[in-house]
């Protein structure tokens, strides 16, 4: 025991001595500071051991001089530092900071801390200046903005210096805020650049100059100082600017129009002129019109733009009369032209008017019902709105509290508190990751310069957060991972479900990238963007592409931008991706929706602006639009709303009845009621069809995970149990199943249980097994061709055609890099060509494509076959989802059972047209009487084009057997 309390002893006096002999540990170090002459300021330093002893020294800037001063040692300040220097130890133990009252010049240099025992020191510059900062800027009479009258747009110059003595310089940061609106939180930090000289520093920032600015003032501050920080600010800017009209309103005749030009002109003259062919008349001498006559008007504004004369079109109107003219403004509605000549002669500047420019087409607004509104309880600006397990989440900018709806009834349920140990000053948005059943939260607390990303629980407490460097920023999220538009720092970058950045993207100014509003990614490289245009100050949606260089860095290329003249939007502050091709934007101050189709380069508009007074549709917004919330579950688009007349936000809901309609619609595709309901059975087995064949009049049924093929009278469709074939033991996971007429024989694909690999079986109709062989896949689909079987391998890309004997005859194994992926059905369409179904690998879409063998390659048997492909569907055509059975027709049409669109498709590769001949049933707006649709899930197809009839085999989670519907036929080729 003794010995054991001596080791004891022994070894707390070697850690005593190890802590004596071991490095120093600062608690608190000096930091670099600025204080003006005159001011006081303090240097702080501090020691983990509180009976520790410290000095200070001082190395002036004085060239002539570099020797050491001692400024504080053995517990006294020492001459000629006693005079303005103390040592401030009440705060703490261990803590010796050196204050500085009247400052001079001569305290400007490097100050050290030293530790006396160890000599471990630590050091900081102290900046002396010698007043606050200079500012000064161009603006003597106003300065030219963005103009359409072709005046010399000029460029903002502001400039901002201070003298200092030290031997670093101070750092100067130039911020703009709005006259009588200044708070730190609506400053916007500005990049300026730097010059210096000898014991000055300049910070200079240049800027074309913008609308937005007008009305600004530009502040140039320290950012050192240990009390306030020293400023100096410029006077009020003055922007001239004249923008004209850049869309075209419809109205109606009677109506009456006030026209206003987006001017900061006070001084201007309004003429409104009446447009028909290639004349003009002027209709009125003011700023007001009653419309009297259909046709376009303009309103002509003419504004003195400092002491320049300034000529440009201020609003353009397409009226049409009530009754006699309502089909002519459909026709405009709908695309129709107006030759930009026409304009020409009254325009400054030529007006492009393109194809999309007024294709804002009404019929797409049906497709969306208004059902309900929600006014939210909180009195404050929606900022955010998202969808987590049947549930509204609903954040505001300047309430810290979320509020919770229910999805199904829209009652309020809840509210939660966020949950952070500073204040929130400003929350910008939210969104929501299902797998985790967590929230995401951007917001701004009072401690911080730069936005935070926190990942909540459903009840308001962070798990988790990481900053972002930029004081706005939005989310949204892509599958699993964060994106994350930094407003000000014209950034995207994604990261991680636990905030690990995995990628952030710099969109350029001199590609056009001036400010972000909102941005959403689309597919694995690609990102939706909607911001600011440099140059022009146009708002603009863009598509654009990650790419990563040799040296690892990344760039981006634009692949797809909105034109000024398509769709004049205004502020398109919300994103939300609509399908592959498609993005919805809400267009702020236009009070719409806009649904553009990247893929043709058009839009549409199916929520309008509910202030226009001739709009009969209840698809409209009385308000503006500032987030949107898609459902696809439920089909349900969630829109808040704003603006100075709402002293709470309302949320607009709206069913999204079938958005698959907007593709068909699309050119090359119809409707045509050719096909005739005349039966309907259910199966008897209560599994999954995988297959239908016809065979001898009887048409064999084949059920997953079953051995019996069920066989049914074609005429009656009555089930027929002595023609039904039952194999036990040889058959236990069929997969699809085809007929031989030549042949008379039945052909099934079978997976047996625990094995890799697919087995085709040639059976006769008693069941007798005739032959069988493997194929190389665990998915296999099967065709026939005159008396050749056609096998199509799912996972390995492949296609083989099999003679009925089992020898392969061709083989063609089909690349992802030519466009196939997952192959889910092939036939054969002639002696060279096949039809497949399968996936696009570049972009996740579905597709139908006719391939052609190269005749000139003398290749049998196993050797794969080199084919090019002649047809591809267009995703612009249809928007496929899963076409899952081929069949083709005697005119060597294609029809398609598109399995998760529930319907059928009649295809033309030689016309490249498209028709849907089955609808989905399940669409509202169908009437009752329309007997060409179907209820459920398309999963096998067989056409007896001898007796006029079509067999769809369906299916879906709510039936608990198949269900075989026949239709009639009655036309397939018109003449």
């Amino acid at each position: 025991m003794i010995a054991r309390v001596l080791m004891n002893g022994l070894f707390s006096s070697l850690l005593w001595i190890l802590c004596l002999s071991g490095n120093t540990e600062f608690i608190v170090k000096p930091i670099d500071t600025e204080v003006r002459i005159g001011d006081s300021t303090f240097l702080n330093c501090s020691i983990l051991d509180a009976h520790g002893e410290v000095s200070w020294y001082h190395y002036p800037v004085d060239k002539k001089n570099k020797h050491e001063r001692v400024v504080y040692f053995k517990r006294h300040v020492l001459e000629p530092y006693n005079k303005r220097f103390k040592i401030d130890n009440a705060s703490s133990p261990g803590s010796f900071s050196l204050v500085i009252t009247q400052a001079e010049n001569q305290d400007a240099g490097t100050y050290v801390c030293q530790e006396e025992k160890t000599d471990d020191s630590t050091t900081a510059e102290l900046i002396v200046l010698e007043s606050d900062p200079s500012c000064s800027s161009n603006n003597v009479e106003g300065l030219i903005g963005p103009n359409d009258c072709g005046l010399k747009q000029d460029i903002i110059q502001v400039s901002c210096s201070i003298k200092y003595k030290g031997n670093v310089a101070p750092q100067l940061h130039v911020t703009r805020a709005k006259e009588r609106h200044y708070s730190h939180a609506n400053e916007t930090e500005l990049n300026c650049s730097l010059s210096k000289e000898i014991g000055q520093i300049t910070c200079a920032y240049n800027e074309k100059t913008d609308s937005d600015f007008d009305g600004s003032y530009f502040i140039c501050h320290t950012n050192r100082s240990r009390n306030a920080q020293y400023k100096c600010s410029t006077e009020v800017i003055k922007i001239h600017y004249a923008i004209g009209q850049t869309s075209l309103l419809a109205k109606t005749v009677g109506d009456s129009l006030t026209c206003s030009a987006r001017t900061s002109s006070h001084d201007c003259v309004y003429t409104w002129i009446w447009i028909n062919d290639s004349h003009t008349k002027t209709v009125s001498q003011s700023n007001t019109l009653t419309i009297n006559r259909t046709g376009l008007h303009q309103c002509k504004a003419n504004c003195k733009i400092r002491a320049n004369e300034c000529h440009f079109y201020a609003m353009m109107v397409m009226a049409s009369s009530s009754i006699a003219e309502k089909r002519q403004m459909r026709l405009w509605e709908k695309g129709k032209n107006f030759d930009s000549k026409e304009l020409q002669p009254l325009l400054s500047t030529p007006v492009k008017m393109s194809n999309t420019f007024i294709n804002e087409n009404l019929s797409y607004a049906t497709k969306f019902e208004h059902i309900r509104d929600i006014h939210t309880r909180a009195s404050s600006v929606i900022s955010g709105l998202t969808v987590l397990m049947e549930k509204l989440y609903v954040l505001h900018e300047y309430n810290f509290t979320v509020e919770v709806y229910d999805l199904k009834t829209f009652d309020h349920e809840r509210n939660f508190v966020i949950k952070r140990p500073s204040n929130v000053i400003v929350a910008f948005d939210i969104a929501s990751l299902q797998s985790k059943n967590c929230l995401y939260l951007a917001y701004l607390t009072e401690n911080q310069l730069f936005c935070q990303i926190g990942i909540l629980d459903i009840f308001g407490n962070v798990s988790r957060h990481w900053s972002i460097d930029d004081r706005e920023c939005r989310l949204t999220m892509y599958e699993s991972n964060v994106i994350v538009c930094k407003t000000n720092k014209n950034q995207i970058a994604e990261y991680s479900a636990k905030g690990e950045e995995i990628v952030a993207i710099t969109l350029p100014l001199n590609s056009g990238f001036h400010k972000l509003w909102h941005a959403i990614k689309i597919a694995d490289s690609k990102y939706a963007v909607s911001y600011i245009v440099t140059e022009s100050h146009e708002h603009r949606v863009s598509i654009v592409e990650k790419e990563t260089m040799v040296n690892g860095q990344v760039s981006v290329k634009i692949v797809y931008s909105t034109s000024p003249q398509m769709c004049g939007m205004n502020k398109p502050i919300d994103l939300v991706k609509f399908s592959i091709d498609h993005v919805l934007v809400a267009d702020k101050l236009n009070n719409r929706v806009l649904l553009i189709d990247t893929l043709q380069d058009s839009y549409k508009v199916p929520i309008r602006d509910g202030r226009i007074k001739n709009l009969k549709s209840n698809c409209c917004l009385e308000h503006h639009p500032l987030r949107m919330c898609l459902e696809e579950n439920n089909g349900k688009l969630f829109v808040a709303m704003g603006g100075s007349y709402i002293k709470v936000g309302a949320i607009c809901i709206f069913r999204v009845q079938d958005k698959r309609e907007e593709m068909d619609s699309a050119e090359g595709v119809s409707y045509k009621k050719e096909l005739e309901r005349i039966n309907e059975v259910t199966a008897r087995a209560n599994h999954v069809i995988c297959g239908m064949t016809l065979l001898n009049k009887t048409v064999y049924v084949a059920y997953e995970h079953c051995s019996t093929l069920e066989a049914y009278d074609y005429h009656t469709m009555i089930f027929d149990p002595k023609r039904s074939v039952f194999i036990k033991d040889y058959l236990t996971n069929p997969l699809d199943i085809a007929s031989s007429e030549s042949s008379n024989c039945l052909y099934v694909v079978d997976l047996p249980n625990r094995e890799s690999q697919c087995r085709i079986k040639k059976l006769s109709t008693d069941g007798t097994i005739l032959n069988h062989w493997f194929v190389d896949d665990n998915e296999c689909r099967l065709s026939v061709y005159e008396s050749n079987v056609i096998a199509c391998l799912h996972n390995t890309n492949q296609i083989i055609d099999y003679s009925s004997q089992g020898e392969v005859v061709f083989r063609v194994k089909l690349s992802r890099g030519k466009g196939f992926d997952k192959l889910w059905h092939a036939i054969k369409v002639s002696e060279t060509q096949y039809a497949v179904s399968h996936k696009v690998p570049q972009s996740n879409g579905h597709q139908v494509s006719v391939i052609e063998s190269n005749e000139n390659l003398e290749i049998k048997g196993n050797s794969p076959r080199s084919v090019r492909s002649v047809y591809s569907t267009s995703p612009k055509f249809f928007g496929m989802n899963t076409p899952i059975c081929l069949v083709k027709d005697r005119w060597g049409r294609i029809l398609v059972a598109e399995l998760l669109n529930n319907r059928v498709l009649l295809i033309d590769p030689a016309a490249n047209t498209c028709e849907v001949i089955l609808r989905d049933g399940r669409i509202k707006n169908i009437p009752t009487e329309c007997k060409c649709k179907i209820e459920h899930h398309p999963l096998r197809l067989c056409l007896d084009e001898s007796s006029e009839k079509l067999l769809v085999a369906m299916g879906g989670p709510y039936l608990k057997a198949g269900v075989i519907c026949t239709f009639k036929v009655q036309d397939t080729q018109s003449a």
